[in-house]
This record gives structure tokens, C-alpha cells and sequence, in this order.
């Protein structure tokens, strides 16, 4: 049996903290530190103005506008013994019409940073209530969180208070967090990472660092923060990691010293890239797996990688948690579906018994009662005990007649040399046909479509390790994989801009720009065009209004400089944003 951890009550470590560390900092934002003593006091007033004026089997919704007044949120509420659903980029009424938010007992809203307004729905209970004597039941909701959809579409998850104290111990332990660590809450409220950068390090006496804004950092403004707060820990999604890495090596910059924990996961990890971040001697990585359905992280991998490695392993699960792997049938298997149960198994899906039943599933290895949540994650589980992801099970994609997962494709793409990384979606008009949307520093001509005869070159490549029907048929270059507010690849959007760059390369003459522009204008053309990914972007065109960000503009200014061996900064492309009025600037540099 696994060993169970010692999870008491989220709001018992408050209190222990607020006791033994009254005028240490509990939450950094800017120049204003928020110590245990005040934090309390602030929660403490939303605490008892939610036990006057909310039921207590009701659900409180979280309106808030700014990170610190998020984390006094969360704290208020499981003071009260109230479950939360925080507003997210999609509403339940999106997920499921009968989930509205008016199913809501009351909605806390922050008007100003840690200023709440408590407006109780018409039909709740309004009657005053005490505060509880004692803890609440372990089986009590806790939260409900909105999966991101990427499984089969969005659904409303209730995870209970027993559930979510046995993570933060699991993560108290696993991660060894103290009084010491920072942890920068950057995952935006919808996620429910957000959870996992706060209440873990505040239950262990640390500190949460909240920047200004609601979405993830990108790399400048992260590098600033984690550097200036002295952050300790930080939690990227893999897209995000990415970025960061290529910014990092485009700056020839390092992490932090400060830093002494980097948290990866939310998607497949290449095993590659964790090497190279290691050989540099960067921050310690801990690539993390888990689910919406058990209480946010499962398990974390604090080791390395070796070379020849060709996966990450998904790591040890935490205190009170076990893996098992089952074929189709429901039996333990060497490959599989990942079954997760354990302390942390959520309660459900809100409003959906069948859907419930069908995925959180009794336990074979359990005591009477007790259950394991079927993830839906294709895995294996190697000779020394380690498990690593292959694909989802809803995740596989038809092609005449045959099936097979889109990793698989992805991974025989992201062999060939100078790819990066590679997002297969179905062809948008034709089903039948495969595309592979890749990132790559020179595979590409800047017209997003790859030249017929470069991409017969790669379609030969993958056909070596595929069969015919599974080789993708046409090759688009992106400057960076396009991600949901989760921080997942946006396949929609990959699609979109397939659709919109096939439409204009079809309607266009493709031509270079008129030889009137000058030879640097053109240069300069064709680099906005490839790190863009966009055929149709014009030599007067605003390369930020065409797609363009922080990450894309260092990649451009870098590439400048090396090729035309002239200073261009940055900033010069900021006030410079066309190719036309970059290039004569560039002219005119000594």
C-alpha cells in the first residue's frame, strides 16, 4: 500500500504559519509585501462574510482581476469551508448549458487589490453561520476547475478538500519547499496550476511572488522578475519552457542564480531539449505530470536524462498516490492506459454521473470505496519501473482507414535536422491528408508553405520510419507553436493560419517584393516572413500587428546583426516595425 501522507486541513497550515511567522512575507507584488499577519486579516474578513451570506454546500465564483487578489480569494474561501470555481477564458455555460455560472451561491469580486464585493445569487441560502469547530469533512468540495478541452472538451471538475490537502503535502515533500522558497504565481486563474504556486509553498511558510497582470510571463519580463524577487521555484508549461530556453540561448543569457527549481509539464517533454538544458548547467528541472481530475500534480522527475534517452519519465507520484498501467481489457499491462488513485482521485465531473462513473472507476488495489481515475494517457512502463507518456487516447487520428496517434508522427517529423519541434493536424479542407506545422531556425522560405521541393525532401525523410498513408503531405513553417491561455498547442489556430497561409499563396504571385525596395529591404522581408510564418506579409506592414512578439523579435534582431554584421537591437525593431523602416535603419548604422 502507498505510503499516505500527513494531509491535514490547507487552513490548519495558515494558521500554524500566521502564528509561528506572523511578520514574514507571505505574498510579494511590486514594492508591496503582504506579511502572514496581514494576509490574515484581510482573509479573515472575507472568511466571515462568506460564512454570513453563503450556504455551505454552495459555490462561490472568483471574479478576480489581479494575482494577489486571487491567492486572498483561494485562502478566504477554504478559511470558510466554501468551494471556489474561478472564472476562466471559457464559462461553464460553455462547457455545459445546465453548469451556468447563476448556479453559483454568491461571486467574489475583486474590485481593487485584496478589496472584495460579495454578491449572493437570489435563490441562496442567506442564513448566518459560525465558523466550523473543526476541520471540514475531507470529502467536502473543495474547488471545481474547467479542463482545458483538450480531451474531449471542456468539463467542470470537482476536486474535494481531502484531495487537495493530500497534493499540497505531496508537494510540501516532494519539492522539500521551506520558509525559504519563492514561488512566482504565473499560470494564468483558469489553470489550475495556479493552485500549485501558491498553496503548497504558503502551507510550507514560504513566500508567493505576484507579478503585475494575469497572463504568463514572457522570457524578458520573467527573467526581470524571478531576478529582482530573488523566486525560487517557478512553474512553466512546456510551449512556455521552450520559449524561455530559445530566449535564454538567443541572449546568451543563463536563469537566475536565485532560481534553484524550474517546474516543466502540462505536454510531452523532448527529451533533447531537457538534455541540452542540463549539459548547460541551468536550473534544476523537474519535469511534472498529472490531471484537473486528481488535484492538479500527480508526480514530478528531479533526475536527468541521459543521452540516448528518448522520453522523459513522468517521475515518482507523490505521498498517497500509485500508477498503474492497463491494456484495453482493464488488466495490468507493461503498456497502456495510466490509471491514477490515491488520495488525491477527485470527486467528478459536476453535473455528470455517467461521465463520472465512466472515468473515475473502483479500484482494483483499493480498499471497498475507493477509486482510480483513467487518464486517458497512453504510457509504458520501462524495465526499471519508470513511466513515460506516449500519447492520448483521444488523441489518434483516422486516415484512410488506419489509425495512429499524432505523437508518433510528431516525433518521426522532429527527427529530421534543423526541425524543432512539429504539430501534425488534420488538413482543414482535405481530411484525408496530413499537415506538419514545424518550427525550425532554417527549414522554410519565409512563405509559411514549405517550397514543393523541400517538402517532397522531408516527406521522404519521415517515410522511412512511417508508413505512406501516415506522412504528412504538406510542411508549414511557423515562427512559434501558438498556444491556448493554458499554455497547450492551439491546433485551431495552427489550423487557421495553414488555411489562411494556403489561400494566399494561392491567390498571389510569389514573387520577391519589387527590386524598388532595395536588397536589405528584401533581406529583411524574407526574415519577418519566416519567423512569422506568413506568406503574405507586406515591406510596410507592422511586423507585431502581423503576429510578431518579444520572443519573435529577438530571433529577428539576432539573425540581422549576424547577417549584415551591424548593431540592431530590440528596441530598434520596436520603433522600427516594418522591414522597410528597419532596413533603412540599418543602412544608415555605421
Amino acid at each position: 500500500m502507498e505510503k499516505q501522507p500527513h494531509a491535514v486541513d490547507w487552513p490548519v497550515h495558515w494558521r500554524g504559519q500566521v502564528t509561528r511567522r506572523p511578520t514574514a512575507p507571505a505574498i510579494l507584488s511590486g514594492s508591496r509585501v503582504l506579511t502572514f499577519a496581514e494576509a490574515d486579516r484581510i482573509t479573515t474578513r472575507l472568511r466571515d462574510s462568506l460564512l454570513g451570506s453563503v450556504a455551505q454546500e454552495g459555490f462561490v465564483r472568483l471574479d478576480c482581476r489581479d494575482r494577489v487578489s486571487f491567492v486572498l480569494a483561494v485562502i478566504g474561501c477554504l478559511r470558510a469551508g466554501v468551494a471556489f470555481m474561478p472564472t476562466s477564458s471559457w464559462t461553464l455555460d460553455s462547457a455545459r448549458p445546465e453548469l451556468s455560472w447563476s448556479a453559483a451561491s454568491a461571486t467574489i469580486t475583486a474590485a481593487a487589490e485584496a478589496e472584495f464585493d460579495i454578491t449572493t445569487a437570489a435563490s441562496a441560502g442567506r442564513e448566518s453561520r459560525r465558523p466550523p469547530s473543526g476541520a471540514p469533512l475531507s470529502t467536502a468540495p473543495a474547488y471545481v476547475y474547467v479542463t482545458s478541452g483538450s480531451s474531449g472538451g471542456p468539463k467542470p471538475v470537482c476536486v474535494s478538500r481531502g484531495a487537495l490537502n493530500a497534493f499540497v503535502a505531496g508537494v510540501v515533500d516532494m519539492l522539500g519547499l521551506s520558509p525559504d522558497d519563492r514561488w512566482l504565481q504565473n499560470a494564468h486563474f483558469s489553470f489550475d496550476v495556479a493552485l500549485e504556486e501558491c498553496l503548497p509553498v504558503l502551507a510550507a511558510g514560504g513566500t508567493v511572488v505576484c507579478p503585475s497582470g494575469v497572463q504568463p510571463l514572457e522570457p524578458p519580463g520573467l527573467q526581470q522578475v524571478v531576478h529582482e524577487r530573488g523566486t525560487t521555484i517557478v512553474e512553466l508549461t512546456t510551449q512556455h519552457w521552450y520559449q524561455y530556453m530559445d530566449w535564454l540561448l538567443e541572449s546568451r543569457l543563463s536563469p537566475p542564480g536565485s532560481l534553484r527549481l524550474l517546474v516543466v509539464g502540462g505536454e510531452r517533454m523532448d527529451a533533447w531539449r531537457y538534455r541540452e538544458w542540463q549539459e548547460r548547467g541551468f536550473t534544476p528541472l523537474a519535469h511534472v505530470y498529472g490531471t484537473t481530475e486528481t488535484a492538479v500534480s500527480s508526480s514530478f522527475y528531479l533526475g536527468r536524462v541521459r543521452s540516448g534517452d528518448p522520453d522523459v519519465s513522468l517521475g515518482r507520484p507523490l505521498l498517497g498516490q500509485r500508477y498503474t498501467v492497463h491494456d484495453e481489457n482493464g488488466r495490468e499491462a507493461s503498456a497502456g492506459e495510466l490509471w491514477i488513485s490515491g488520495s488525491s482521485v477527485g470527486l467528478g465531473y459536476l453535473g455528470d454521473p455517467a461521465l463520472t462513473s465512466a472515468k473515475f472507476v473502483p479500484d482494483p488495489q483499493g480498499p471497498p470505496g475507493s477509486r482510480a481515475y483513467r487518464t486517458g494517457d497512453l504510457v509504458e512502463r520501462l524495465p526499471d519501473g519508470g513511466i513515460v507518456f506516449r500519447a492520448r487516447t483521444d488523441d489518434q487520428i483516422k486516415i484512410r482507414g488506419h489509425r495512429i496517434a499524432r505523437a508518433t508522427i510528431e516525433l518521426a517529423v522532429e527527427q529530421l535536422e534543423h526541425v524543432d519541434r512539429a504539430v501534425v493536424i488534420a488538413h482543414p479542407a482535405e481530411p484525408s491528408s496530413l499537415v506538419a506545422a514545424i518550427t525550425s531556425t532554417t527549414a522554410g522560405d519565409g512563405r509559411g508553405i514549405l517550397e514543393p521541393a523541400l517538402a517532397e525532401e522531408m516527406r521522404r525523410a519521415v517515410g522511412s520510419s512511417l508508413p505512406e498513408w501516415a506522412v504528412p503531405q504538406h510542411f508549414f513553417s511557423i515562427g512559434s507553436v501558438p498556444t491556448t491561455t493554458n499554455g497547450k498547442v492551439d491546433r485551431t489556430a495552427i489550423a487557421t493560419r495553414f488555411s489562411t497561409a494556403m489561400s494566399r499563396v494561392q491567390a498571389r504571385d510569389d514573387a520577391e517584393p519589387p527590386s524598388a525596395d532595395g536588397e536589405l529591404v528584401a533581406h529583411t522581408l524574407r526574415l519577418f516572413r519566416e519567423v512569422l510564418g506568413r506568406a503574405d506579409v507586406l515591406s510596410q506592414d507592422d511586423f507585431f500587428s502581423a503576429g510578431g512578439n518579444s520572443i519573435l523579435a529577438m530571433k529577428v534582431s539576432g539573425r540581422l546583426a549576424r547577417e549584415t554584421g551591424r548593431p540592431v537591437l530590440v528596441t530598434d525593431l520596436y520603433r522600427n516595425p516594418t522591414a522597410e523602416s528597419l532596413a533603412k535603419l540599418i543602412e544608415g548604422a555605421p
